[in-house]
C-alpha cells in the first residue's frame, strides 16, 4: 500500500502535473510498459475533477457546460472510462451547452433590453418633465407679460384720465369765470340803471316844490293885487 501510495512511482508525462490515467477497460487507456493501472493517488487537477460524489460530479459538468477547459475533462474521461463516454459529452456539449448558452444569452438579451426600456422610460420621463418645466415657464413668462401689459395700460388710462379731468376742470372753470364775470356785467348794468332810477326821481322830487313855490308866488300876487 505504501509503493502504490508513493508518487515516485507514478507515471507522469512531461510537462504535466497529474499522473496519467488509465482504465481497465477494452476502450479505456492503457498504462506504458513496465507500469500497471491500480486505483491510487488523488484526482487530476488538484482533487477537483471527479465523478465520485454528487457534487464533484456536478461541478465538472458545469465545467462542461460552461466549456471552461472542457477538452481536458474529455480527454480524462474517455482514457479513465472508455471512449463509450464520448455520446455523454458529445449530448452535453451540443446540446446542455448550446441550451445553455442560449439561455444566458436571452437572459442576458432580456436583461439588456430591459435596461434600455427603463433607460428609455427615464430619458422619456425626464422629457416629460422638462417639457412640463418649458410650458409653466412658458405661462409664468405670459402671465408676467399680461400683467406688464395691463399695468402699462393702467397708467396709460390713468394718464389719459387725469388729463381729461384737468381738462373738464379747466373747462369748468372757464365756465364759472364767464359765468362770474357775465353776473358781475349784469349786476353793473342793474346797479347803473338803479342809480340812473334814482337820480331820475330825484329830480322830479325837486322839480315838483319849485312848482309848488310858483304857485304860491302866484297867489300871494293875486291876494296883494286885489
Amino acid at each position: 500500500k505504501d509503493y502504490i501510495g508513493d508518487d515516485s512511482h507514478f507515471y507522469v508525462l512531461d510537462g504535466q502535473k497529474d499522473p496519467l490515467l488509465c482504465g481497465n477497460g477494452s476502450d479505456a487507456g492503457h498504462c506504458p510498459e513496465g507500469y500497471i493501472c491500480v486505483k491510487a493517488g488523488r484526482n487530476p487537477n488538484y482533487g477537483y475533477t471527479s465523478f465520485d460524489t454528487f457534487s464533484w460530479a456536478f461541478l465538472s459538468l458545469f465545467r462542461l457546460m460552461t466549456q471552461d477547459y472542457w477538452e481536458n475533462l474529455y480527454q480524462l474521461t474517455l482514457r479513465a472510462a472508455g471512449k463509450t463516454y464520448m455520446i455523454f459529452f458529445v449530448l452535453v456539449i451540443f446540446l446542455g451547452s448550446f441550451y445553455l448558452v442560449n439561455l444566458i444569452l436571452a437572459v442576458v438579451a432580456m436583461a439588456y433590453e430591459e435596461q434600455n426600456q427603463a433607460t428609455l422610460e427615464e430619458a422619456e420621463q425626464k422629457e416629460a418633465e422638462f417639457q412640463q418645466m418649458l410650458e409653466q415657464l412658458k405661462k409664468q413668462q405670459e402671465e408676467a407679460q399680461a400683467v406688464a401689459a395691463a399695468s402699462a395700460a393702467s397708467r396709460d388710462f390713468s394718464g389719459i384720465g387725469g388729463l381729461g379731468e384737468l381738462l373738464e376742470s379747466s373747462s369748468e372753470a372757464s365756465k364759472l369765470s364767464s359765468k362770474s364775470a357775465k353776473e358781475w356785467r349784469n349786476r353793473r348794468k342793474k346797479r347803473r340803471q338803479r342809480d340812473h332810477s334814482e337820480g331820475h326821481n330825484r329830480g322830479e322830487a325837486d322839480r315838483f316844490p319849485k312848482s309848488e313855490s310858483e304857485d304860491s308866488v302866484k297867489r300871494r300876487s293875486f291876494l296883494f293885487s286885489m
